[in-house]
């Protein structure tokens, strides 16, 4: 089971000051380069150990990069992002989430890419399983509004910018809808508790054999182009 801790992680500098909250826990952090060309690879921090989640994905002009680290210290931190290039304006979202299983069990089931059009909706993601956790983060070219899809957290940085997520998804697609109709830029994952930490797509844990349906034109080892649409990673046959 998984459940939120504390509040979002918002900001849109390097070097960014947050402080975990229980060790054991984990941190989704979204971030979002506005930029084509440049992307961000890397994050590091002395109170979590990070890994990426997602690599570097296009979503509508954007470059975004998932990342994931398990809490080891409850000690004031700093997170340091590093990039392809010179760095681009950025915004960047992160939560931390309780788990019962224990981080190694956390296995990334999919992912999304917001829509080429306009849209209220956040990717639509569907969990082989009950009590998985959706979380998705988007640049908005508008004014993020907070929507009402049960279930879901809705967060808005100081930017504008949107964030959702529910910890506790049923077994159904999960599309989360705002209150504006904006362009978006970002990307939505969904995670779950494995029951036996297997195989592994990019460094990314899965429940067994992991396997990949969708398409995407590698570009470097750390920066992919994936068509809009939905990618699947996770448990195999």
């Amino acid at each position: 089971m998984f459940a939120p801790v504390g509040s979002p992680i918002y900001n849109t500098v390097n070097a960014f000051p947050f402080t975990p909250g229980n060790i054991g826990d984990f941190i989704v952090l979204e971030v979002v380069c506005e930029s084509s060309v440049v992307s961000c690879t890397g994050l590091t921090s002395g109170s979590v150990t990070w890994r990426t989640l997602v690599p570097a994905t296009l979503s509508n002009g954007n470059y975004c990069t998932v990342f994931i680290g398990v809490v080891t210290s409850t000690a004031a931190d700093t997170g340091n992002l590093t990039f392809t290039g010179t760095q681009p304006v950025i915004n960047f979202t992160g939560m931390e989430f309780s788990t019962t299983a224990g981080y190694g069990a956390v296995s990334l089931d999919s992912f999304g890419v917001m829509p080429a059009t306009s849209t209220n909706a956040f990717p639509a993601l569907t969990p082989h399983t009950v009590n998985e956790l959706y979380f998705g983060y988007a640049y908005c070219l508008g004014f993020a509004s907070a929507g009402s899809t049960p279930g879901f957290t809705y967060s808005v940085d100081v930017s504008s910018n949107g964030a959702c997520w529910n910890a506790a998804c049923a077994n159904a697609t999960q599309t989360p809808v705002w209150a504006n109709t904006s362009g978006w830029g970002g990307l939505a994952v969904m995670l779950y508790e494995a029951s036996v930490p297997g195989g592994s797509v990019g460094g990314i844990s899965g429940g067994g054999p992991a396997t990949v349906q969708g398409s995407w034109h590698v570009i470097s080892p750390a920066v992919q182009t994936v068509n809009q649409g939905t990618a699947y990673i996770g448990s195999g046959g």
